[in-house]
């Protein structure tokens, strides 16, 4: 479980630390050290080397394992490779524990017994290999929900999914505010530090500021103010 972490980046002087209560933000109105930023957080995010850190306790972590970056709104697809791929291994995981196993292994050979019973129907040779779970889990199209109507909903439910997953991220929002209303963002945030999420908004110009935000801005010319 995070507790206690920090971001830094050598072209920005100061150190983004987050608060139980608040979420941290960051003002670039430079469009090249933006643009720098949300390019190192995106290729740490894809397992290369970059030039922020992000630790915990001064303990360094993995950017692309405690991050999740969001700059993609309009789609916002809850149902991401990575998070489908740990959805199977725990349903996986739950029709062979003890108490589903017997009754797994029947739908097995019952799906096995239907396709060698259709294979007669045909006047060609077939073989079929052995089934497994996961490959019957993975041909069910099973998915995370998308009912919620709302981005900012869907994104919490997205956030939510996550630490059951993959444990505590920290959340890096860029634009955020460009997409949404003050009000809504508002509710979000609100939402979001309720449940004790790490978030860090990074804009491109200022907004007004919410009362649990702690800021930092840099200035065209690069200075911290």
């Amino acid at each position: 479980m995070l507790k206690n972490i920090k971001y830094v980046h050598p072209d920005i002087s100061e150190i983004i630390r987050f608060y139980p209560g608040y979420v941290s933000s960051l003002v670039i109105e430079d469009q090249d050290l933006f643009r720098k930023i949300a390019e190192d957080f995106y290729v740490q995010s894809e397992g290369a080397e970059g030039d922020g850190i992000l630790s915990d306790d001064n303990s360094s972590l993995n950017i692309g394992k405690y991050t999740e970056m969001i700059a993609q709104y309009v789609p916002f697809d809850i149902n991401r490779k990575s998070l489908q791929a740990k959805l199977y291994t725990a349903l996986e995981r739950v029709a062979l524990d003890p108490e589903h196993y017997l009754g797994t292994q029947e739908l097995l050979g019952n799906i096995e017994n239907s396709i060698s019973e259709w294979s007669e129907c045909l006047d060609v040779e077939l073989d079929h290999s052995r089934l497994s779970v996961s490959s019957v889990i993975k041909s069910s199209g099973v998915r995370f929900l998308e009912d919620t109507v709302g981005t900012l909903e869907r994104i919490l439910d997205f956030m939510e999914i996550v630490r059951e997953f993959e444990g505590d991220k920290l959340f890096v929002f860029f634009q955020l505010r460009s997409y949404f209303s003050y009000a809504d963002v508002k509710l979000f945030l609100e939402t979001a530090v309720s449940r004790d999420y790490f978030v860090l908004l990074i804009d491109s110009a200022e907004y007004e500021r919410f009362a649990f935000e702690r800021r930092i801005v840099i200035d065209p010319d690069l200075c911290l103010i």
